[in-house]
């Protein structure tokens, strides 16, 4: 990539490889997937083993652990919730991602606690009913989802959410994120709208 990009666009990451785009913006997070991972469990609805495919994450910082991810049941999972929304969901994230990398002063501190697949984790966690609540507006969408996110960490539900992939817990001590530092931003996001 060094050779392609040049080595100055090029920074490897904790779990990632960052290449870097015109004007300073991130043209590519690059995550490089290892060793194949296959969970073994059975259905809670039908009662039929499942096998499902996932991917290991090798970390060059100092974590004791790898992280695992499901990137084809998360992205079903999340197919199907935009599907139950009427498509809100997936506007409500773009605008959410937009927001945060949009450069402006007053979101320059929350990219690095919400990255954008915790975005997608947490925007499939709230009440469908957020989404219905907003007009068509894709901030407005932003602003109602945040508002029953801020409810959902108040009464300390959203302790008990589970990744898109409905794998681990979203606050599985293996994350990058906390939940305390989650709450604050989602709590400074909400106010900045």
């Amino acid at each position: 990539m060094k050779k392609r990009y040049g080595a100055h666009l090029v920074c490897q990451q904790h779990k990632a490889i960052l290449l870097c785009g015109e004007g300073g913006r991130t043209q590519a997070d690059i995550v490089v997937l290892i060793p194949q991972l296959w969970q073994h469990k059975v259905c809670p609805h039908c009662g039929q083993p499942q096998c499902s495919h996932g991917y290991e994450l090798r970390s060059s910082c100092d974590r004791q652990f790898p992280i695992a991810t499901w990137p084809d049941q998360h992205r079903e999972n999340a197919a199907a919730y935009d599907l139950q929304t009427g498509g809100r969901y997936k506007k409500a994230v773009r605008a959410a991602k937009g927001l945060l990398r949009s450069g402006l002063e007053e979101f320059a501190s929350i990219p690095s606690v919400i990255p954008s697949v915790l975005v997608e984790n947490l925007f499939a966690r709230v009440p469908q009913g957020a989404y219905a609540e907003a007009n068509g507006c894709p901030y407005d969408l932003v602003r109602c989802v945040l508002d029953a996110l801020q409810m959902e960490f108040r009464y300390g539900r959203a302790r008990q959410f589970q990744e898109l992939s409905d794998k681990r817990p979203l606050f599985d001590p293996a994350q990058t994120w906390t939940y305390a530092r989650v709450e604050r931003c989602v709590r400074q996001m909400h106010a900045l709208l």
